[in-house]
């Protein structure tokens, strides 16, 4: 499930779309010189109109307004009536980091074919833009093109550039009111919505997270609510509303001065179980295939990273301890384990510990995780009397699917450099 949603099909009527740039203009009172200043912020309203439609259709739209809760959800837009005609575009994608502004390069289009017109849309990191100037590729697919509105948040090198199918994530101004007539038609709904202008990693990689939740940052899909509350609740920023919440019976886990879970040291149960309304997610219920991805800081010699502690007392993965040279993953098959990006080889106890253990923060990942394999609940934190995550701090945390080799090593660089890991 996508964080942002999709609108219903059927029942627009008229897209009304509003550019707004933040460019103001001074005037000289002696002179009527002006002075035009331009300011980064460039971004879309958009008005919709819907027909009236009968009680079936109408139902969707209401139960889509009341999700979206306003302008706290967000929710997917194309241009479905000023759509770009269809055409051999190639698969077009950034070529070099670091770009932004009102030019990109890409690579990837058909060789010395039209990549886009004056006008059309496409969509980056699921924001749209227009081309200001038609885009040709030239004899290897390459070329630059010249958008509305600017880049504002550098895509790294190899992101999509979707022309066929493009883009953007918006939010509503308000709910939107209705009414019905005598014959059971909700009359045409009006309901105006801006544009999410932030973008974020997990956007430009397109793939879409079982969980994911940081104390600094927005990972996905704008959020905008609360990431941490009281001592120890984590909110998913996905709609898929796996929050983090205390075990009942376990030690409290608390807040540090930096915002991230710290658990204590001594302790057997302090975790922190995911789920729906306080209600533990089975691992079971987890898709197999998956990467888990955590920023951490512990300082303890044997640690039971994640995910469930069934009846029978070995399916964990990520178990580390210095005199081990066992599966650190016993009961559940996983991929790799990096550490940092770098693999953990030979994949045992001990040289997890070994490469973990004295680093301060650092990113775990572990991947094509077999959840399913598991028969406990999802969870983080100690469950044991020698192993658990204990004394140290959790900032950062996903559930992703299993990514490319390049995606992969994009992911784990920009979490690097937001945490400020070497």
């Amino acid at each position: 499930m996508s964080s942002s949603l999709t609108m219903p099909s059927g029942g627009v009527r008229e897209i009304t779309w509003i550019p707004q740039s933040a460019v103001a203009v001074t005037t000289s009172p002696f002179s009527y010189a002006k002075q035009v200043h331009k300011f980064p912020a460039q971004a879309r309203q958009v008005k919709i109109k819907l027909a009236p439609m009968s009680a079936a259709t109408a139902r969707n739209w209401i139960a889509f307004f009341a999700r979206l809760n306003g302008p706290e959800g967000t929710f997917f837009l194309s241009d479905t009536v000023g759509q770009n005609p269809t055409l051999s575009r190639g698969t077009p994608t950034v070529n070099g980091a670091s770009q932004t502004g009102k030019e990109i390069v890409y690579a990837g289009g058909i060789a010395d074919t039209i990549l886009v017109n004056a006008g059309e849309w496409l969509s980056i990191g699921n924001r749209l833009h227009q081309a200001t100037e038609g885009a040709s590729s030239d004899g290897s697919g390459e070329g630059i093109l010249r958008l509305w509105p600017e880049v504002m948040d550098a895509p790294f090198s190899g992101a999509s550039i979707e022309v066929d199918n493009p883009r953007g994530r918006f939010r509503l101004d308000e709910i939107p009111s209705y009414t019905w007539s005598v014959n059971r038609l909700m009359q045409g709904v009006v309901f105006t919505a801006t544009e999410v202008v932030k973008t974020n990693i997990l956007d430009f990689l397109n793939i879409e997270p079982v969980f994911a939740a940081s104390v600094t940052r927005d990972l996905y899909g704008g959020f905008g609510g609360p990431r941490y509350l009281g001592t120890s609740k984590i909110y998913d920023q996905t709609v898929n509303r796996n929050h983090a919440f205390p075990n009942a019976s376990g030690a409290a886990v608390t807040q540090n001065a930096d915002n991230s879970w710290l658990f204590p040291t001594t302790t057997t149960k302090a975790m922190l179980n995911f789920g729906r309304t306080e209600e533990a997610l089975q691992c079971s219920a987890m898709p197999n295939d998956h990467t888990a991805i955590c920023v951490i800081n512990t300082n303890s010699q044997s640690f039971q990273m994640l995910w469930s502690r069934g009846s029978t007392g070995t399916d964990w993965f990520g178990r580390s301890y210095y005199g081990s040279t066992g599966a650190p993953n016993s009961g559940v098959t996983v991929g790799d384990f990096r550490v940092n990006g770098t693999v953990v080889n030979p994949k045992t106890t001990r040289q997890l510990y070994l490469d973990t253990n004295g680093v301060g923060k650092l990113v775990l990942t572990v991947e094509a995780v077999q959840f399913q394999q598991m028969s406990g609940t999802f969870a983080f934190g100690v469950q044991h009397a020698t192993f658990g995550f204990r004394g140290g701090s959790l900032y950062e945390l996903m559930v992703i699917p299993d990514l490319s080799a390049t995606k992969r090593d994009v992911l784990i660089d920009n979490i690097k450099a937001a945490h400020g890991i070497s």
